[in-house]
């Protein structure tokens, strides 16, 4: 929902929000103003926003990115010096049962939720790819052709009603290249949140996970 198209960092809850850029972050602001609805008539309610969940089961944020490193065909996008916020899937779990044992002060808000620790995105990537034997990011895209390639792709898709999302996005392209980081301090202040699982735990944990399912377990004759 913060997302507009720009950099920004240590964003709070109550920062002026940009127009919706997605259907997903639309619906994101629908189902939080239900929520806030229903606390004003009598709800005991708590609104997180966690951004990039990750760790093992993911099928959306790392597994995406592997596959296109795993093509060799990766570029940077942008500068390669933007930072983002992302959340090991642990915390968000944290976070979720102290919302559901939330203080009085803190019913009818909205909290950030983050591993507390934005990563230099690009260089975070190049050393999964060392670790996981895969190809690097390779050369580099400006920003604007990014956004260029990825607008003249959806507009592939949307004049061939093309099944499924194209190959790159716009929105997928600012999520890449631009730097979003959130202020989490009211989270902790009001619900004690602390990041359980540091950035370094929940990427080993991540990939050991991902290289069960690539490595087949001891059969029952190994036994």
């Amino acid at each position: 929902v913060y997302h507009s198209g720009e950099n920004r960092f240590d964003v709070r809850e109550y920062a002026p929000l940009p127009p919706s850029r997605t259907e997903y972050a639309r619906t994101k602001l629908m189902a939080e103003e239900v929520v806030l609805q229903a606390h004003q008539e009598g709800l005991a309610a708590v609104v997180i926003r966690p951004r990039g969940i990750f760790g093992p089961g993911d099928t959306t944020v790392f597994p995406r990115i592997l596959r296109l490193l795993g093509s060799g065909r990766m570029k940077v996008l942008g500068d390669g010096d933007n930072r983002i916020d992302i959340t090991y899937l642990d915390n968000v779990v944290d976070s979720l049962l102290l919302a559901a044992v939330a203080p009085d002060n803190a019913l009818g808000k909205i909290y950030n939720i983050t591993n507390g620790d934005p990563i230099q995105l690009w260089s975070f990537l190049a050393d999964l790819a060392r670790r996981l034997d895969l190809s690097p990011p390779q050369g580099r895209l400006p920003l604007w052709r990014a956004r260029l390639i990825a607008g003249l792709m959806e507009l592939v898709w949307t004049v061939l009603f093309l099944k499924g999302e194209p190959p790159l996005t716009r929105y997928t392209v600012d999520l890449l290249a631009l730097s979003t980081t959130l202020d989490i301090s009211a989270a902790r202040q009001d619900l004690s949140y602390n990041p359980r699982i540091s950035m370094d735990e929940g990427v080993e944990r991540f990939l050991q996970w991902w290289n069960s399912r690539i490595t087949p377990g001891p059969s029952a004759q190994d036994g």
